[in-house]
């Protein structure tokens, strides 16, 4: 991805990933831990998990985040 490609904005693109990544896991385990789910989607301004739950999808993905392994 962009932080491993030499270049002006290597430095400030890992910044941007290291940041967004440490959000959307403390986000999703907050929420885990505050109601007991996973849930599908979480709102973009409060960080609550809304509408399905349990179901997984897309943040199933955060596990692979959680490892870096893509």
């Amino acid at each position: 991805h962009y932080a491993d490609i030499p270049g002006p904005n290597q430095s400030k693109a890992a910044l941007i990933y290291k940041e967004l990544r440490n959000n959307i896991i403390e986000n999703m385990f907050t929420e885990y831990e505050r109601t007991g789910f996973v849930w599908e989607q979480y709102h973009d301004m409060s960080g609550t998990g809304q509408r399905s739950h349990p179901f997984v999808g897309w943040s199933g993905v955060v596990v692979l985040m959680m490892s870096e392994h893509y």
